[in-house]
Protein backbone atom coordinates (compact mmCIF):
# COMPACT_ATOMS: atom_id res chain seq x y z
CA UNK A 1 0.00 0.00 0.00
CA UNK A 2 2.89 2.27 0.38
CA UNK A 3 4.14 1.84 -2.99
CA UNK A 4 1.07 2.40 -4.55
CA UNK A 5 0.40 5.89 -1.91
CA UNK A 6 4.05 6.80 -2.82
CA UNK A 7 3.84 7.08 -6.77
CA UNK A 8 0.30 8.57 -6.44
CA UNK A 9 1.76 11.54 -4.87
CA UNK A 10 4.30 11.40 -6.70
CA UNK A 11 3.08 11.72 -9.89
CA UNK A 12 0.34 14.00 -8.80
CA UNK A 13 3.70 16.39 -7.78
CA UNK A 14 5.06 15.75 -10.63
CA UNK A 15 1.78 16.92 -13.12
CA UNK A 16 1.76 19.82 -10.85
CA UNK A 17 4.94 21.33 -11.77
CA UNK A 18 4.71 20.64 -15.47
CA UNK A 19 1.28 22.45 -14.89
CA UNK A 20 2.94 24.94 -12.95
CA UNK A 21 5.66 25.60 -15.34
CA UNK A 22 3.21 25.88 -18.34
CA UNK A 23 1.16 28.49 -16.95
CA UNK A 24 4.61 29.81 -16.17
CA UNK A 25 5.87 30.02 -19.64
CA UNK A 26 2.34 31.71 -21.07
CA UNK A 27 2.25 34.15 -18.09
CA UNK A 28 6.13 35.04 -18.18
CA UNK A 29 6.32 34.39 -15.02
CA UNK A 30 9.58 32.51 -13.36
CA UNK A 31 9.41 28.92 -14.64
CA UNK A 32 10.56 25.21 -12.97
CA UNK A 33 13.76 24.95 -13.42
CA UNK A 34 14.18 21.74 -15.94
CA UNK A 35 16.67 20.02 -13.78
CA UNK A 36 13.80 20.22 -11.38
CA UNK A 37 11.14 18.36 -13.32
CA UNK A 38 13.85 15.93 -14.63
CA UNK A 39 13.85 15.15 -11.05
CA UNK A 40 10.33 14.90 -10.70
CA UNK A 41 10.46 12.31 -13.19
CA UNK A 42 13.06 10.27 -11.77
CA UNK A 43 11.40 10.59 -8.24
CA UNK A 44 8.91 7.96 -9.53
CA UNK A 45 6.78 10.92 -11.34
CA UNK A 46 7.25 9.77 -14.56
CA UNK A 47 3.86 8.59 -15.51
CA UNK A 48 2.22 12.09 -14.09
CA UNK A 49 4.46 13.98 -16.15
CA UNK A 50 3.92 12.13 -19.33
CA UNK A 51 -0.49 13.20 -18.94
CA UNK A 52 0.95 16.38 -18.33
CA UNK A 53 3.05 16.52 -21.41
CA UNK A 54 0.43 15.15 -23.66
CA UNK A 55 -2.55 16.94 -21.87
CA UNK A 56 -0.97 20.19 -21.59
CA UNK A 57 0.88 20.20 -24.68
CA UNK A 58 4.06 21.10 -22.27
CA UNK A 59 7.99 20.24 -23.69
CA UNK A 60 6.68 17.96 -26.03
CA UNK A 61 9.29 19.11 -28.97
CA UNK A 62 12.27 18.74 -26.28
CA UNK A 63 13.68 15.18 -26.78
CA UNK A 64 15.37 14.68 -23.41
CA UNK A 65 12.12 15.08 -21.68
CA UNK A 66 10.49 12.43 -23.55
CA UNK A 67 13.58 10.40 -23.36
CA UNK A 68 14.05 10.86 -19.49
CA UNK A 69 9.62 10.44 -19.12
CA UNK A 70 10.26 7.43 -20.73
CA UNK A 71 13.28 5.84 -19.23
CA UNK A 72 11.80 7.04 -15.76
CA UNK A 73 8.86 4.72 -16.02
CA UNK A 74 11.02 1.84 -17.13
CA UNK A 75 13.33 2.08 -14.44
CA UNK A 76 10.43 2.27 -11.92
CA UNK A 77 8.33 -0.58 -13.72
CA UNK A 78 11.44 -2.90 -13.30
CA UNK A 79 12.23 -1.69 -9.42
CA UNK A 80 7.92 -2.35 -8.96
CA UNK A 81 8.80 -5.84 -10.41
CA UNK A 82 11.62 -6.23 -8.40
CA UNK A 83 10.13 -5.68 -5.21
CA UNK A 84 6.88 -7.31 -6.01
CA UNK A 85 9.00 -10.61 -6.50
CA UNK A 86 11.38 -10.19 -3.68
CA UNK A 87 9.48 -8.20 -0.61
CA UNK A 88 13.12 -8.40 1.24
CA UNK A 89 14.79 -6.36 -1.47
CA UNK A 90 12.79 -3.14 -0.32
CA UNK A 91 13.82 -3.77 3.29
CA UNK A 92 17.44 -4.34 2.52
CA UNK A 93 17.12 -0.85 0.45
CA UNK A 94 15.80 1.14 3.04
CA UNK A 95 18.54 -0.10 5.66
Amino acid sequence: MNTVLYYSVANLICFALFAWDKWAARTQQRRIAEFNLHLSCLLGGAAGALIAQQLLRHKTKKFLFTLIIYLSIALHSLLIIAISNEPSLLHYALS
